[in-house]
């Protein structure tokens, strides 16, 4: 998603990426670059998951009660994850999407809606998951937190992934956000540390259940070190392989991409 010209910002001492603002209109145009076929094949009847993310929602997430992906994309985390036994439901603000994958995979379970104002009663979930949306407020993630906590039950699981700041992105060159803005960039997204993460949930009356998982170190190396992107160069990406980088001891703490935060509503 990270272009050329994109440059990194401190802002409220929290580093963010400063690119292009989402929308659904942003959203729609990158999931419409999938022909039918991919689409097809991103839908298709698996029960695979990414390794890392697997062994949290699958322990997590419960399997009474409904679970919602909040921000659910073309819906392909609702299609499997109901083939793992969960009763899942999707909601996502780019109805055109969503238009487009149950043509595909019809009686796929899709509701359009926005996270900010779910159009669901209180307490009516007993679990939730929401993949790489928390970040994308440029006035934080507190509004939306509040919003998913208060459809969830209580004592019902909220299981979040939102961009880490690793280790190397740590010591990455900024800019000023006033230097962005000069250079016609606009927000794009926040990184989380577990710390950081933490505060926001427990602010909404999410309480930690202490799990911090940091994933997809493949992207995180490729992003950030050049060493690595020469290696690919002669050995293509593949799930078979790339997600063990996940599991090396140390890397994901130090490379990951995403990390996994569980909470569960007090």
């Amino acid at each position: 998603m990270r272009t050329e010209r994109a440059v990194y910002v401190r802002k409220k001492d929290v580093l963010s990426l400063w690119d292009r603002k989402t929308s659904p209109i942003f959203w729609q145009e990158h999931w419409h670059q999938l022909s039918d076929n991919e689409l097809r094949h991103v839908l298709r009847p698996t029960k695979y998951l990414w390794p890392s993310l697997k062994r949290v929602l699958l322990r997590w997430l419960p399997k009474d009660g409904i679970v919602l992906d909040a921000g659910c994309g073309m819906g392909h985390m609702v299609r499997r994850l109901r083939l793992n036994g969960l009763n899942c439901v999707g909601l996502d603000y780019v109805v055109p999407s969503l238009i487009h994958s149950k043509a595909i995979c019809s009686g796929l379970p899709l509701v359009g809606g926005d996270i900010l104002q779910l159009p669901f009663p209180d307490r009516v979930f007993t679990g939730l998951l929401s993949i790489g949306v928390f970040e994308h407020f440029e006035d934080g993630p507190e509004a939306a937190l509040k919003e998913i906590t208060r459809v969830l039950k209580p004592g019902g699981i909220a299981c979040l992934t939102v961009p880490y700041e690793n280790k190397f992105r740590r010591h990455l060159p900024t800019v000023s956000e006033k230097e962005a803005v000069s250079q016609g960039l606009e927000f794009y997204q926040y990184y989380f540390t577990p710390s950081l993460l933490k505060a926001e949930m427990e602010r909404v009356g999410l309480q930690s259940l202490a799990t911090f998982s940091p994933y997809d170190v493949f992207k995180g190396l490729h992003e950030h070190t050049q060493w690595f992107k020469n290696l690919v160069r002669w050995i293509p990406k593949s799930n078979y392989w790339s997600f063990l980088l996940d599991f090396i001891p140390g890397f994901s703490e130090r490379a990951g991409h995403m990390m996994a935060a569980v909470a569960v509503k007090q």
